[in-house]
């Protein structure tokens, strides 16, 4: 036995003393998921249930819901990654079919005729791919959020008030009516098939084996290594922090630079009136910066006098 290593040696136990009998236990079991594809799973849940608790926290700059966003961008990024260089069942590669291949293993299951698979079988891998794209798109609204006040996302400032104020809206309802929708489909899916078919799709989540069958996509699932995925998860995390960095200081140099103009040439919006106190007082908190209440008036007061001074009527 020795010289004829079994494909499922790693998953069983080793050989007994008295003859070399290998526990059923053990040997009943295979390889379905990769460690990193369930750590992917379950903090993809904890970070979304944070993102959902926190926006109802008493935090006006809502950081708590921030840091869970780029929390789950973050892990999106390195699911995309894993999908390409990941265990053979967590490959988009090996669970990605065909509209027409979703539709015939529904009609499949109806007859309860369909196959079991190690991994996602059709119709859980477009829910897989689903659950990606709801999540990918409500954290890329919440990048370009605001609530007009406190509370923005980092690129709120590239898009203007009426965008940023327009993405808040639909990040707030896509979470109810697109994530929740489908999470809820997917959590009935999974209990039907633990309760009703008898597969053990939660249990196998959680240990990453299932019972040795003839499964239809793989015997079982190989590759996966931690160090493969511990490089997705740096270079997903570089990817993120870098994007968000970068276009953040573009968005403060490009701010910086037509506040300076302003000021240099004492310019001012078109519909200003030196007698109407509210234009001047927005005019000065976007380009001055460091301008206060108290100081609204003299504000206008120097507007007036170089515009004066540049012939510039009012």
């Amino acid at each position: 036995m020795s010289e004829q290593r079994s494909a499922y040696e790693p998953y069983c136990e080793p050989p007994a003393e008295n003859g070399g009998k290998i526990s059923s236990a053990k040997s009943d079991l295979v390889r379905a998921w990769d460690l990193p594809t369930r750590l992917f799973k379950w903090s993809l849940v904890a970070l979304i249930i944070t993102a959902w608790v926190s926006s109802g926290f008493n935090d006006p700059d809502m950081t708590v819901h921030k840091a869970a966003g780029y929390g789950v961008l973050v892990l999106l990024v390195y699911r995309l990654l894993w999908g390409v260089f990941g265990s053979s069942t967590a490959r988009f590669s090996g669970f990605v079919r065909s509209p027409t291949a979703v539709w015939a293993y529904l009609q499949a299951l109806r007859r309860n005729r369909a196959g079991h698979y190690l991994g996602h079988n059709p119709a859980g891998g477009l829910m897989v791919i689903g659950l990606i794209v709801v999540c990918g798109v409500q954290v890329l609204l919440g990048l370009f959020s605001s609530d007009g006040v406190t509370a923005a996302g980092p690129f709120a400032g590239l898009v203007g008030e009426a965008a940023s104020s327009w993405a808040a809206s639909i990040h707030a309802a896509w979470f109810y009516f697109a994530i929740l929708v489908l999470a809820g489909l997917h959590i009935v899916a999974n209990l039907y098939y633990q309760f009703v078919k008898r597969e053990d799709l939660i249990g196998a989540m959680i240990t990453g084996r299932k019972r040795r069958e003839a499964y239809v996509d793989h015997n079982e699932a190989t590759g996966g290594s931690l160090p493969v995925a511990a490089v997705c998860l740096l270079v997903a995390f570089g990817l993120v922090y870098g994007t968000v960095t970068l276009l953040g200081i573009v968005k403060l140099t490009t701010e910086k630079q037509k506040g300076d103009a302003r000021l240099v040439h004492g310019s001012c919006p078109s519909d200003f009136r030196p007698q109407v106190h509210r234009h001047c007082a927005q005019f000065a908190m976007v380009v001055g910066r460091d301008v206060v209440a108290r100081d609204v008036e003299e504000v206008g007061n120097r507007i007036m006098d170089r515009n004066e001074a540049l012939q510039m009527p009012l």
